[in-house]
């Protein structure tokens, strides 16, 4: 440093810097000019006395004082923690954690030794979590992107701390993010220790591929573009599902409580019979719905105040719910099930598995799991080894939505954000091989041969149809698929066919079994050739199926069509038909003349 400032080495190797702490107080005023620069010259002194990078038992050079109370009881305090602590009072005022300049880096260097240093000592006091808020704000001064300065020393010295106290991990990990959001240089996060590098390579190697996803969006579908379909559960019916979860044993009746809690409210349920099968992409989940068999989609999604309840299994890619869902089977999910937003629930009867189960201020949990990664918000058994915030790549400081839209874009540019799965003998051995192989399934592991072999076994079909991720489904596997003997697979195929299936469109809207009929029917992309034929489907289901298809997807039936099924004489198709949008007149007019209550009511008020 220029005049007045003294060598540091030669200042700090005179007689009377040794002597008391009174000496080093008036050696140091003699030389402070008052302004900034003090800083970086107590800076340079500490640095003689403290290396930046010493370890937390690293020695202190000491010094003498007499205690501020008068009793003349000598203690020893480090000369280095002075300067520190002196340093900081320098500083005081002045913020630099919004400042990443390159100009600012010789005065956050400082800042940190000064933290550090002070840290160090508290932790040689035994107060740890003191000492872990110092390294913590030594860290918080995040260096330019070109001059990272000290900040791998404090970044290295919090994940020494951390792991002395057993502390949470989260301030270090929001740094990581902190410092990457700012562009700051991170090339000294992989010097950590083992744990910590391992994990800050995985979140520098996700926050590159977050800033690579493309601008994808999943085909979105609304489920209440089906409200109609599915019919009005009666109060009956609700209490009888609140007996059933009663007269489960004792180990899974605690996870029906919040189910039977919100049946007993009358809040319009509307119940849909059997497997609810729904098409590639993102459903959204806008009303209260219970499924009695299996729920099968690619992504869930709640929006608006709703709540679901699956008596069978969830079957799906993703969970995105801040609403009720219960299930009182297993959930399946390949990758994340991410639940938020504490005036809601979730619970499962059966077992969770999952890539990673995310819990913020929810109640939500399943006393059995096949998980990799957790996180429970309200939870002290968060490890860093499997919490899946941090391995997901995502900020723990943001929540909900946030963190719930980047694993969105994640999904639809084809990336899981977790490290690679186990190997398959591990979860063997560890979940059983039924559980593994399903594993290997719903997260596409599957080698097309394995694939092909699974479909074909009697045992193993459903698992395939109902949980191999839709980029998994080539054309020579759904011909596959829609030929199955089995009709469940059939028809779990033909609700995810899309455009350019024509042929397999044909063979299964005239399939033996009405109910796969009525999936092609349904089907949003079905190919208007097929259209009348299946309005004049034998099975008023189907010829229904066709009517809601339309309505979901809120295209207009032919007018030939729309008159032949506004003068069905079955009065579900005709109900179907009047919800209809773009109706003919004559077809509204014969529609509005109807002999069904319904028929006539929802022609005037559609939903």
């Amino acid at each position: 440093m220029p005049l007045p400032y003294p060598d540091p080495a030669t200042f700090t190797s005179q007689p009377s810097f040794t002597d008391n702490a009174d000496n080093l107080a008036s050696l140091l005023d003699k030389h402070l000019c008052g302004n900034l620069d003090d800083a970086l010259w107590l800076h340079q002194i500490g640095m003689v006395l403290q290396p930046h990078d010493a370890g937390i038992d690293a020695k202190i050079f000491p010094t003498l004082f007499i205690d501020d109370d008068g009793d003349d009881e000598e203690e020893t305090q480090p000369a280095a923690i002075q300067i520190a602590i002196k340093l900081e009072q320098v500083l005081e005022g002045v913020d630099l954690t919004e400042d990443m300049s390159e100009a600012g880096e010789p005065f956050r260097d400082a800042l940190r030794w000064s933290y550090m240093t002070q840290a160090r000592a508290q932790a040689r006091d035994d107060d740890e979590f003191e000492a872990l808020e110092l390294a913590q704000k030594a860290v918080e001064l995040m260096p330019s992107s070109t001059c990272t300065g000290n900040h791998g020393s404090a970044f290295m010295l919090m994940a020494q701390m951390l792991d002395e106290v057993s502390g949470n991990a989260q301030a270090l990990v929001a740094s990581i993010h902190r410092l990457v959001d700012g562009g700051g240089n991170t090339a000294h996060l992989l010097a950590l220790p083992a744990d910590f590098s391992a994990l800050a390579a995985h979140i520098l190697a996700q926050r590159q591929l977050q800033q690579n996803d493309q601008d994808i969006v999943l085909p979105r579908r609304q489920l209440s573009d089906s409200f109609f379909r599915f019919r009005y559960a009666e109060a009956e019916e609700r209490q009888a599902l609140i007996e059933r979860g009663l007269a489960m044993p004792d180990g899974d009746r605690q996870w029906t409580e919040m189910a039977r809690t919100y049946l007993a409210m009358d809040s319009g349920w509307r119940i849909h019979e059997g497997d609810l099968y729904l098409p590639d992409g993102e459903t959204i989940v806008d009303l209260n719905l219970i499924v009695t068999g299996d729920l099968i989609c690619d992504v869930y999604s709640d929006e608006g105040e709703c709540t679901v309840l699956v008596l069978g299994d969830l079957r799906c890619q993703q969970v995105f719910s801040v609403y009720g869902l219960f299930v009182w089977g297993d959930a399946i999910v390949g990758d994340t099930v991410y639940q938020y937003y504490n005036d809601w629930a979730f619970e499962v009867v059966g077992t969770l598995s999952a890539r990673g189960f995310i819990i913020q201020d929810k109640s939500a949990g399943a006393h059995k799991t096949v998980l990799d990664y957790h996180y429970n918000s309200y939870g002290f058994d968060n490890q860093l080894s499997d919490h899946a915030m941090y391995w997901a790549g995502l900020n723990p400081e943001k929540r909900g939505g946030a963190s719930m839209n980047v694993l969105r874009r994640a999904y639809a540019n084809g990336r899981s954000t977790y490290p690679a799965p186990p190997a398959h003998e591990a979860r063997v051995q560890q979940h059983g091989e039924a559980r593994a192989w399903q594993r290997r399934i719903v997260e596409g592991s599957l080698t097309a041969e394995e694939t092909q072999t699974k479909l074909a076994d009697p045992d193993w079909a459903w698992q395939i149809a109902s949980l191999l991720p839709a980029p998994c489904w080539t054309p020579a596997l759904l011909e596959q698929a829609g030929h199955h003997a089995e009709p469940r697979i059939r028809a779990r195929t033909a609700a995810r066919l899309t455009q350019g299936a024509d042929m397999l469109f044909a063979r299964l809207a005239s399939d033996p079994v009405a109910a796969v009929r009525a999936e092609a029917a349904f089907n949003a992309h079905c190919p208007t050739a097929l259209w009348p034929g299946l309005a004049g489907d034998e099975n008023a289901d189907v010829r229904a199926a066709l009517a809601y298809g339309r309505y979901a997807c809120k295209t207009a039936l032919p007018e030939a069509l729309q008159l032949a099924l506004a003068s069905d004489q079955e009065s579900r198709v005709r109900r179907a038909m009047a919800v209809q949008t773009d109706l003919v007149d004559t077809a509204r007019q014969r529609l509005a003349q109807d002999p069904d209550e319904v028929v006539r009511t929802r022609l005037k008020e559609p939903q």
